[in-house]
């Protein structure tokens, strides 16, 4: 959609005695429904071309803090989770036969303590 409804180009002419004006759409401002620009065409004192002004209604985004999840990790948590661990009896890996199926139970079987003791939580970093 063009917003630029005058002429941005205008020439007066004398040929042999006759004068002709002529003006043109030249320039123009291409954007979406959804921007509404404000557009002036200013005389140049230098050319037959205009300039073209625009102002654009842009809506910046909304700044988000950024989300972190971390887990709290303090020296209580960690006691727990050796303690916890020491007691999980790893004989079930035997199950599997494939090395990478025996890593994502005991990965899976880790994860399940660390949930256990110390939760997912949620932290929100303020800018400054």
């Amino acid at each position: 959609m063009n917003s630029v409804l005058s002429p941005t180009r205008s020439v007066v002419e004398n040929k042999s005695g006759y004068i002709s004006e002529t003006s043109s759409l030249l320039n123009v401002v291409i954007h979406g429904k959804h921007i509404t620009p404000i557009v002036q065409v200013v005389g140049s004192p230098y050319s037959d071309h205009d300039f073209v002004i625009s102002s654009l209604d842009l809506k910046s985004p909304k700044i988000v803090d950024p989300l972190r999840i971390a887990r709290v990790m303090n020296e209580k948590s960690l006691e727990l989770i050796t303690e916890k661990k020491s007691l999980v009896d790893f004989s079930f890996i035997d199950r599997y036969s494939n090395i990478n199926d025996k890593w994502e139970a005991i990965h899976d079987k880790l994860i399940e303590i660390l949930d256990l003791v110390s939760p997912h939580k949620k932290i929100t970093f303020k800018k400054k």
